[in-house]
């Protein structure tokens, strides 16, 4: 679940019908997990045009919550610029 800095949430998908993993390191900032996820074109342009504030993952072991500021907003912007064009 994505929340935006209008308060709207996008509910967005795995993309395959498959498990990921998630791995932690003895350093516990770093974290890795391997997801894929479907966007429709309405999620790609509300991305594009709103900024990005929290994101949730729901895992077996819970939900993953994660706050995001405005500067990783903008890069998740500018990477789907660089993907589907202004």
């Amino acid at each position: 679940m994505i929340k935006l800095a209008d308060g709207a949430l996008l509910d967005i998908t795995v993309s395959f019908n498959t498990q990921s993993s998630l791995l932690s390191y003895r350093d516990l900032m770093v974290t890795e997990c391997f997801i894929q996820f479907a966007l429709t074109d309405s999620d790609v342009s509300a991305l594009k045009n709103s900024n990005v504030t929290a994101i949730r993952i729901m895992t077996s072991a819970g939900p993953l919550d994660y706050d995001l500021d405005g500067n990783k907003s903008e890069v998740i912007k500018k990477q789907l610029q660089l993907i589907y064009g202004k």
